[in-house]
């Protein structure tokens, strides 16, 4: 019989939403050519935007919090391996895989990492001229100052400890792989690096639009994301007058998913600056663009917009932010004083009008993904990790003394604190049910 592999989604995915989502549904059409049955189980509620993953041949669950029905549910399926999207669905539910299914290979799909972009964007609000790359983080952990220690926060703490407790963590930046190791300390062995999971060959993408198809800019993305809705302000009030004032016809449109009624206030056509709502086909609406515009200031993991961006052939002037993980051969910008904006326009004008420039920048994200980001090889490597734990669980944990002792400290505490509230959710119903009925 087929191996099973259980997926606990924070949310249904959403792929035409965020990049999140789209990674999501990558990593399970890799689990189906491995040979597994999904099964995809999420707490939340599913919106218009889900993914219908019954369509897709994934068996679903809604699963609530707190309630041993979720035990009996995997002590039922016994899967080999289980994912978590995210390390707080691990905090939640790994414990109870552990409890009646201990031989599953428990993995943790990160997605980014969380703990470094909330430092950012506290970093971001309280020291606005402050860098916040990693190098400069480093520096700032062990300097003398207000962040001294930033890295060593209750978040990253609780984040570290789940990525030790289970067996494979997949990692979606290398600049993140990095910091986990040298810093954090993770053992190589329980990190593997698995970027997005697309396929990059002409075949699929087609022939780029050419530059005399394509007009104005375009920024796109999730609102629900705190550094999408601080990149949409930063864009409306510092960077686009700014190109406004040397391209009067140009225009900025502004996409995404859950857009606020506050959005609306940076809504003006007369300056062409348009909050244009939710795009239905990402790649589609930046292809039409001749630029694309991505100032985040804060954030982590790698950049979805980025990528679509390569993929189609559409040149982006992007922070350093917007550009970590994915290359060092682009003019990025860190948005920390007035000069930084003046120097983030000049170029975004520069790549609008000089088409030589442009068709440069073109190159050169087409070689960054044939060079750094091949599906191919990405895809087997992240099958043979997990073929090569799953067929040794037992030796791949024995050296991992961390991880049986952080079971017995803050694993367990997780574990005592919902099974207290599961009981006081039984207690009160109990309750609730001796109580006569209501008269008038």
């Amino acid at each position: 019989m087929a191996p099973i592999a259980f997926i606990i989604g924070t949310v249904w995915p959403e792929p035409r939403s965020s990049a999140a989502g789209q990674h999501l549904l990558s990593l399970l059409s890799e689990l189906k050519q491995l040979g597994y049955i999904i099964h995809f189980a999420s707490t939340a509620q599913r919106s218009e935007n889900s993914e219908g993953l019954d369509e897709l041949g994934c068996v679903v669950h809604e699963i609530v919090l707190n309630d041993s029905s979720f035990d009996q549910l995997i002590a039922q399926l016994q899967p080999e391996i289980a994912v978590f999207d995210r390390f707080m669905i691990e905090e939640q539910f790994s414990w109870r895989i552990k409890k009646v299914a201990p031989n599953t290979c428990l993995i943790l799909d990160t997605e980014d990492f969380h703990s470094l972009r909330y430092l950012r964007h506290q970093i971001v609000k309280k020291h606005p001229e402050q860098a916040v790359d990693i190098p400069s983080l480093l520096e700032i952990n062990a300097g003398p100052g207000p962040f001294q220690g930033c890295l060593n926060s209750d978040f990253a703490v609780r984040e570290i400890a789940s990525m030790w407790r289970c067996d494979i963590n997949l990692i979606i930046s290398q600049a993140e792989v990095a910091l986990l190791h040298t810093y954090y300390g993770l053992p190589k062995n329980i990190l593997h690096y698995c970027p997005f999971l697309m396929a990059n060959d002409g075949a699929e993408l087609g022939t780029p639009r050419a530059i005399d198809k394509r007009k104005d800019f375009v920024f796109i993305g999730n609102y629900r994301h705190a550094p999408n809705w601080d990149a949409v302000q930063i864009l409306a009030k510092h960077l686009w007058p700014l190109i406004r004032k040397q391209l009067p016809q140009a225009k900025c449109r502004i996409y995404g998913a859950y857009t606020p009624e506050k959005a609306q206030q940076f809504h003006n056509p007369k300056q062409g600056l348009l909050i244009s709502g939710w795009a239905k086909d990402a790649q589609a609406t930046i292809q039409e663009a001749r630029v694309h515009l991505v100032p985040l200031r804060f954030g982590a993991g790698l950049k979805g917009k980025i990528f679509d961006s390569l993929r189609v052939g559409t040149p982006c002037v992007g922070s350093d932010i917007a550009w970590e993980g994915i290359s060092t051969d682009v003019t990025a910008h860190s948005l920390l004083t007035l000069n930084d904006y003046e120097n983030f326009a000049e170029q975004a004008v520069a790549l609008y009008a000089d088409e030589d420039k442009w068709l440069t920048e073109q190159v050169k994200g087409q070689q960054i993904l044939e060079n750094d980001f091949v599906y191919t090889t990405h895809s087997a490597a992240l099958k043979n990790k997990i073929q090569t734990v799953t067929q040794d669980l037992n030796t791949h944990r024995a050296p991992l003394f961390m991880q049986k002792m952080l079971e017995q400290t803050q694993y367990r505490a997780t574990r005592f604190m919902s099974q207290w509230i599961e009981a006081k959710q039984t207690i009160e119903q109990l309750r609730d049910a001796d109580l006569p009925p209501e008269t008038d």
